[in-house]
């Protein structure tokens, strides 16, 4: 009969907690957590139980904290009510026990309030006695009902050996929410203005933490490259959030949105959306790619150690703006996609992994769209990439930003349509151009009486005599250079079955430039629509162009929402200066680009990848990026072309044998300096003669050594390039030495004997060794080492990028943007070191050199073009030589077509470079000392007149003299910056003689005379404040007697007269 009776009362207990739950809670109180449980087998009527009335959901500082608690005993028992909290550094500690005896009750239940009384430091504020508020993270309050036997019988663990018992969690109030105790003192009043001073024991503010974290919200342009977007937490400074995140690693709870939009699904097996990645690059929880079917695929890493991974049903919408919502709570996960007009349609998808998936908020970077080691991204944009750390957030309520942000603005996906509807013009064009070709060939060919008859009743046959000619309305006028193109296309090929997208671009792209070559700025607003249809056609050129175009105001309305879209679609395109372009804009935050130097490492370091490749590859078109001020008369004369005396006459001087014009001929030709087009053909003959020339000169050795290894300009030729490396080698170039290293690691496989060649140049500073040796120890080959060792890697790639080296430079950049090999990354390093070599792209040299070839020949609206493309790319010397333009103001072309104010701009950017032209400090300086555009600016004048001082530019110079006179305060520091002491300040005329010195002293001979006649004109002012009034009696004195010898010179002059007159 005793099982029976037991199960009746699990029943009953089971209905009784039921019935309990649906009753509506009370404001302010808290549900049991565990319910009261009964074990008695006598009647239901006197069954033991225990509970809290209104157990109420925190503890406030009050003076009189009272609990409630029911109970009934069927015989003697002990009642026990607990407080336990945990904090930081310990958990479960009892801080409040009140035990009291319980005598047989029958009928109806009990009711005893218990005072309770809680510690200081976990009620009140920190103060002069509170010495130490205990941050509290849990809190419970349990009552429990314990036979008294085993109350005897055990000492501990009452309330799990209990009857009955209930514990109902509290929430605990933190430290600088609660209030300050009033002890009821009188404090000595010493004490008392201590207090009074000490703000932070009452004022004291815990700093905001990032729960919510927005990793970017501008559009990103992924191209389909091994690049992405890393990003990385900052950890909490609060040690509760700490622990808390340390503890739910294997419960995580997190929500992460992400807007994408994919142009065409993956052209390999996965291209990264998202994912988490450890310092080794190993995947971390949670990885989401697409496939290249268009499925998401979505893994995590679960304890221990294991992967698991699911695959959407559905697949990713294209060609439009979509939500991506992954969200992650404790084995469970779901994915949902928002799409469609008005974002009305959904996908959804959800599962339960069979284990625990463990995710660390500390660990790992959070990588958008693909690696420098190996994944691609995907091909498109993402925007608004937002992550909820600590919680859940359900997809309905995450925002939606509105219709004005920069990701809906740009409309991407009206102008992909209005370029689908191009495409499909262009294709009727080109079957129209086909038939009109067939129709003119046929007509001028006869055929056979049996051939004809075969042709004629072929299947599909069609009579053209009865077919309209397809396509045969007036064209538009926006189409007419298309048209000619496509026509041209047509003609050119024996058989053409789709349009050369490329050839068609770039054509159009000339097309555009030629007319403002012609037409001059004029020419910009009919270039527009060609400009558009070559973007439409990939032209990543043309796009730049158009972005350009509308950030300025350049021949057409300024209009920065279409500035940022051909800029997003020109970078998109891998356009070069596209890239740069966006890459400065997000590194310095100006046009409506964020600062974002991960984002900014990204569009850099595509095109110094790009970069590398175009420097080893032969283009003859291709020139070296020369760094030319148009201010600088000297280097001007240095360009010319094969047709120029100074060319000429270095031709005719290397023939004769001179050795530094057949060095110089051979650089020239070899890289397409100095206006000279690349020619590797000639550049071998003058190293050959070079060499020849000089056979004990170890670099003339070594160039023709290596150009003949590895076949540029002429064939390969193995044995005599290791024969002139050897003998280079044993003259002491550290360039022929690392090429034997080469050659044996390479050729021979001989990791160890390249090893020792490298250290050798490398100690003798050889650039490409340090490269070497960073690639053996990156690649885990060098000799002895079992695995690869980045810490050494990254110390020999950031030596050889120190000394110039391009690949080391790229690998530095990659390594401080990962963080490989390093204590921490950093974006900033990795963004500068991948500009550096981006700005020595081919594309950007030919850039420069067409502004500078048509500057002198005084094609002002062709050069203004050029400089200015080059100036929104961000290279210093196209925006100096862009402001420059602006400021001369040829036939007023800069005020009349550019609606922005280019000289402020490009003068102030060109001043943010590493190394900027003092000339635009100094014209900095004036625009923020008289005030350019209706502001003046003493503070920014000083600063910019101080950084041209310290390049020893004697203009700064003089302009802080001229400053100090007017009562301009320089400080101490910017003195030490120039190289003067603050002692010189004692007086304004000190300070003036020490800047206006210091300007006659310059090496500029120019200066000389202005700084000192304004150096003679100081102390002559000075000897006047000195001694006025021994000067004003001086003068006094001396302007009297010059009168009275003037009176007496007179006046004897006209006796001498009188004394004439007498006489005759």
């Amino acid at each position: 009969m005793a099982a029976p009776a037991v199960f009746w009362t699990i029943i009953f207990a089971t209905l009784l907690a039921s019935s309990q739950q649906q009753q509506p809670r009370r404001l302010g109180t808290t549900a049991s957590r565990q319910m009261s449980m009964v074990v008695d087998k006598k009647s239901l009527t006197e069954q033991d139980f225990v509970r809290v009335l209104n157990a109420p959901e925190f503890f406030t500082a009050t003076p009189d904290l009272q609990v409630p608690v029911e109970y009934r005993c069927s015989k003697d028992r002990i009642l026990g009510l607990d407080i336990r909290a945990s904090s930081l550094v310990r958990n479960n500690v009892d801080i409040f026990k009140f035990r009291w005896q319980c005598e047989k009750t029958a009928g109806q239940p009990k009711v005893r309030t218990v005072n309770v009384k809680l510690p200081d430091t976990v009620l009140y504020q920190e103060d002069r006695l509170v010495r130490r508020a205990v941050f509290v993270t849990s809190m419970e309050l349990r009552v429990w009902l314990i036979d008294k036997s085993l109350w005897t019988q055990y000492k501990m663990n009452h309330y799990v050996r209990s009857l009955a018992k209930v514990s109902y969690p509290m929430k605990s109030v933190p430290p600088y929410s609660r209030p300050p105790k009033d002890h009821k003192l009188c404090w000595r009043w010493d004490v008392g203005m201590l207090d009074r001073f000490a703000d932070n024991f009452k004022y004291a503010n815990c700093s905001l933490e990032p729960e919510v974290v927005d990793f970017f919200t501008f559009p990103v342009a992924f191209g389909g490259h091994k690049r992405g977007v890393v990003k990385e937490l900052p950890k909490f400074k609060d040690l509760t959030l700490r622990k808390r995140m340390g503890e739910i690693a294997t419960r995580p709870r997190w929500t992460l949105s992400v807007w994408v939009y994919l142009q065409k699904y993956c052209s390999m097996n996965l291209c990264g959306i998202y994912h988490k990645a450890a310092v080794d690059d190993f995947y971390l929880t949670p990885v989401l790619f697409v496939t290249d079917t268009g499925h998401l695929f979505v893994q995590v890493s679960m304890v221990p150690q294991q992967l698991h991974a699911v695959l959407s049903v559905f697949k990713l919408p294209l060609h439009q703006w979509f939500r991506l919502d992954f969200t992650l709570d404790g084995n469970y996960f779901n994915s949902t996609v928002t799409y469609g007009p008005n974002l009305t349609k959904q996908y959804f998808m959800e599962d339960r992994f069979p284990r625990t998936v463990y995710f660390d908020d500390f660990s790992g970077r959070h990588v958008f769209g693909g690696t420098d080691v190996g994944l691609q991204a995907i091909k498109g944009f993402m925007a608004h990439a937002r992550l909820y750390r600590t919680h859940v957030v359900q997809h309905d309520v995450i925002p939606i930003p509105p219709a004005s942000d920069a990701m809906f603005a740009i409309e991407l996906p009206q102008e992909y349509k209005n370029c689908e509807g191009f495409k499909a013009y262009t294709n009727v064009k080109l079957r129209h151009y086909k038939i009109l070709k067939e129709d003119v060939l046929r007509r001028r060919v006869c055929l056979s009486f049996y051939a004809e008859k075969m042709k004629k009743y072929r299947r599909g046959y069609v009579d053209p005599e009865t077919v309209c000619p397809v396509y045969a309305g007036p064209a538009s006028q926006e189409y007419v250079t298309t048209n000619a193109l496509i026509r041209k296309q047509v003609a050119k090929y024996a058989r053409i079955y789709s349009l050369h997208d490329k050839d068609l671009s770039d054509h159009l792209y000339q097309k555009a430039i030629d007319t403002v070559d012609v037409e001059g700025l004029r020419g910009v607003v009919s270039s527009i629509p060609m400009l558009r249809q070559s973007a439409c056609l990939r032209g990543g050129k043309a796009a730049y162009l158009l972005s350009v175009l509308y950030t300025t105001g350049a021949g057409v309305k300024a209009d920065q929402v279409r500035a940022w879209r051909y800029g997003l679609l020109a970078a998109q395109l891998s356009g070069k200066l596209g890239l740069m372009s966006l890459a400065h804009k997000h590194h310095f935050g100006y046009d409506g680009y964020p600062i974002d130097d991960d984002i900014a490492y990204i569009y850099y370091k595509n095109i110094a990848d790009q970069t590398q490749k175009d420097r080893d590859e032969h283009v003859e078109e291709d020139v070296f990026t020369e760094t030319i001020r148009l201010t600088d008369t000297n280097a001007l004369k240095e360009i010319t072309n094969e047709n120029d005396d100074l060319f000429l006459w270095l031709k005719f001087q290397a023939k004769k044998g001179v050795t530094d014009a057949q060095a110089a001929m051979a650089r020239m030709l070899f890289w397409g300096q100095q206006g000279i087009k690349r020619n590797l053909q000639a550049a071998f003959r003058y190293y050959e003669m070079h060499a020849q020339q000089e056979p004990k000169n170890p670099e003339a050795l070594y160039d023709y050594g290596i150009i003949m290894l590895k076949g540029q300009g002429t064939e390969k030729n193995v044995k005599k390039a290791m024969s002139t490396l050897n003998k280079s080698a044993e003259l002491g170039s550290p360039a022929a030495i690392n090429a034997l290293g080469w050659y044996a690691l390479n050729h021979e496989g001989n990791a160890t004997k390249a090893a020792h060649y490298f250290h050798q140049a490398d100690r003798k500073g050889n650039h490409d060794a340090a490269h070497n040796l960073g690639h053996l120890y990156w690649s885990g080959g060098y000799p002895g080492l079992k695995k690869p060792d980045r810490g050494k890697a990254f110390e020999c790639y950031w030596r050889a990028a120190q000394r110039g080296h391009i690949e080391g430079s790229i690998q530095a950049a990659m390594m401080f943007y990962n963080g490989y090999g390093l204590q921490e990354r950093n974006a900033y390093n990795g963004a500068i070191w991948a500009r550096f070599i981006a700005e020595m792209s081919p594309e950007l040299g030919k850039t420069l050199r067409n502004g500078l070839l048509a500057f002198r020949q005084k094609n002002w609206s062709k050069s203004l073009l050029f400089y200015l493309l080059a100036a929104e790319a961000g290279l210093e010397q196209g925006e100096f030589n862009m402001a420059y333009l602006c400021e001369e103001n040829p036939e007023g072309l800069a005020e009349s077509f550019i609606e922005k104010d280019c000289k402020w701009k490009y003068y102030n950017l060109s001043t943010l470079a590493e190394w900027p032209s003092s000339y635009a400090q100094i014209k900095m300086g004036d625009f923020h000392w008289y005030g350019c555009g209706g502001k003046r600016d003493v503070s920014s004048a000083v600063k910019m007149y101080a950084k041209a001082a310290v390049q020893q530019d004697p203009q700064g110079l003089y302009n802080l003299a001229y400053l100090v006179g007017e009562g301009v305060e320089i400080e101490n520091m910017t003195l030490l910056k120039i190289g003067i002491d603050p002692v010189h300040k004692t007086s304004n005329v000190t300070l003036m003689s020490e800047f206006y010195s210091r300007c006659r002293e310059s090496r500029n001979s120019d200066a000389f005379i202005p700084c000192s006649l304004a150096l003679a004109r100081v102390q002559l002012f000075d000897i006047w404040q000195k001694y006025q009034g021994v000067l004003k009696m001086s003068s006094v004195l001396g302007v009297a007697m010059v009168t009275s010898l003037t009176a007496f010179a007179v006046h004897a002059h006209i006796r001498a007269n009188r004394q004439d007159v007498d006489t005759v």
